[in-house]
C-alpha cells in the first residue's frame, strides 16, 4: 500500500509519502476510501479486515514530515447473513454486482414482509428462522423471564 503526496510547485506532481509493505498481511487490497479532508483512509482486504489509516504530522529537526500510520484493524464478514440463505449479504464476496439499471439499490426504503435487513437487526425477536426444538433440545423456554437475546 502506497500513500502519495501531491506537490504543487514541483515538476513531478506526486511524491511517495509512505510505503506499507504487507499492509493486509500479504493479501490483496480490494477497496480504499479517503476522507474529504484527506486526513483518514480506510482500506479493506481479502483478509476480511478493514484498516483505518491516519495521516500524522511530525516535526523533525525543524522540518515538517507527514506519514501515514494504521490506527486500527477490524474484521468484517457477512455475519449471520450466510445462515439466512439470502444472497444480499453474500454476493459481495464472489464479486457479483447489482444490475446496472439500479445504480443505488440500497437508497430506497423497502417495506417488504421478508426484509432481510430488518430480520438481521431484529434477529433476537425472529422466531421463524429457527426451530426452537432443534436449537434447544430438552430445554423448556421460560417466556416470562426471557431477556430477548441479551
Amino acid at each position: 500500500l502506497k500513500f502519495w503526496a501531491f506537490q504543487v510547485k514541483n515538476a513531478t506532481p506526486f511524491k511517495l509519502n509512505t510505503c506499507v509493505n504487507l499492509s493486509h498481511g500479504g493479501c490483496r487490497v480490494v477497496s480504499i476510501a479517503l476522507s474529504t479532508k484527506g486526513e483518514t483512509c480506510v482500506t479493506a482486504g481479502v483478509d476480511q479486515k478493514f484498516r483505518i489509516w491516519k495521516r500524522d504530522n511530525t516535526t523533525q529537526q525543524h522540518r515538517k514530515k507527514e506519514s501515514w500510520s494504521c490506527l486500527t484493524a477490524c474484521y468484517y464478514s457477512s455475519g449471520i447473513g450466510q445462515f439466512l440463505a439470502h444472497g444480499v449479504m453474500n454476493h459481495f464476496k464472489n464479486g457479483e454486482l447489482p444490475p446496472r439499471d439500479k445504480e443505488h439499490p440500497y437508497v430506497f426504503e423497502y417495506e417488504g414482509k421478508n426484509d432481510i435487513i430488518k430480520k438481521m437487526v431484529n434477529i433476537h425477536k425472529e422466531n421463524s428462522l429457527l426451530d426452537e426444538i432443534s436449537a434447544n433440545p430438552g430445554i423448556k423456554k421460560d417466556v416470562e423471564n426471557d431477556m430477548g437475546g441479551v
